[in-house]
């Protein structure tokens, strides 16, 4: 994928603008790029990992929980959340179907399997 990255990045016009940016030379931002890429690279290894020990459905629903606690503590630190009663109704609604879904899916991954009666299954279906 970086070779197709790159030839894209190049053909916009995106890896000119990179190349120039002019705080390539500050230390503290080359910090925080770096700790940043890092930090990038632990959340897939982390997610990865909980898929390898858990099931896909609780990484889905750790997930869906990590994302409502993101968007609800984005909206009371950083300043840049605009309140309107529109667009909190539509985050909440957001928020509230995510959950609603993880929870339907796992519940409905939980629920025990019927047993099967072996003794009144009819002797053409029994193969």
């Amino acid at each position: 994928m970086i070779v197709p990255a790159l030839v894209l990045s190049a053909s916009t016009g995106d890896l000119r603008q990179a190349t120039e940016f002019n705080q390539w030379k500050n230390v503290l931002f080359i910090i925080q790029f770096l700790l940043s890429c890092f930090l990038g690279f632990l959340l897939m290894y982390s997610t990865v990992l909980c898929s390898h020990y858990n099931s896909a459905l609780t990484t889905a629903v750790v997930g869906a929980i990590k994302n409502v606690s993101i968007a609800y503590i984005g909206m009371l630190v950083g300043g840049d959340y605009v309140f309107s009663v529109l667009n909190f109704i539509g985050l909440n609604i957001c928020m509230a179907g995510g959950l609603r879904y993880s929870f339907l899916t796992l519940s409905s991954q939980l629920k025990p399997k019927q047993p099967v009666d072996e003794e009144n299954i009819p002797p053409d279906l029994k193969s």
